[in-house]
């Protein structure tokens, strides 16, 4: 199986880094043969970007994050 990793770069995203993921997760779930991951990379958020990035990084194993 191949892997691609999705890279985002995230600056006060907090309002859309959910609906983002939702939205992938279910473009990328019908590609047969690939395995995704996201590496979000936070670029000094003042709002609580960061925080959600925390925790989608908790609830998936395919959730990274460099800030």
């Amino acid at each position: 199986m191949k892997t691609v990793d999705i890279v985002v770069p995230c600056y006060n995203e907090a309002e859309v880094l959910k609906a983002f993921l939702t939205e992938t997760e279910r473009v990328v779930s019908s590609i047969a043969g690939y395995r995704f991951s996201y590496i979000f990379v936070n670029d000094g958020s003042k709002d609580s970007t960061l925080s959600l990035l925390r925790e989608m990084s908790r609830e998936s194993k395919r959730v990274h994050y460099l800030s």
